[in-house]
């Protein structure tokens, strides 16, 4: 149940990714030597932005795979939505 186990790894071309969500709308993005993070905001999908802040050299492929995630439904990857999955998994909801 820690923050690290509940992330979500990958690994592309060699190097290895981490997804880790902070909030609901907010997730972080890593692999070494580079993070970046993502706020989205907005309600509607025609009206949601996406703030993107890098720290490290990044690629474009980093980003690219980043940027992806905004459209993935991490909510398993809260505290909350891990809490939820495990109630429903168990009660078989």
């Amino acid at each position: 149940m820690s923050r690290k186990g509940r992330s979500l790894r990958m690994e592309y071309g060699g190097t290895e990714y981490r997804c880790r969500a902070v909030r609901r709308k907010r997730y972080v993005f890593t692999r070494p030597g580079l993070v970046v993070t993502v706020t989205q905001s907005g309600i509607a999908p025609k009206r949601r932005t996406i703030l993107v802040v890098i720290d490290g050299s990044a690629e474009p492929v980093d980003l690219s795979l980043a940027v992806l995630f905004s459209g993935v439904n991490r909510s398993q990857l809260t505290l909350g939505g891990a809490f939820r999955a495990g109630f429903a998994t168990v009660f078989n909801l």
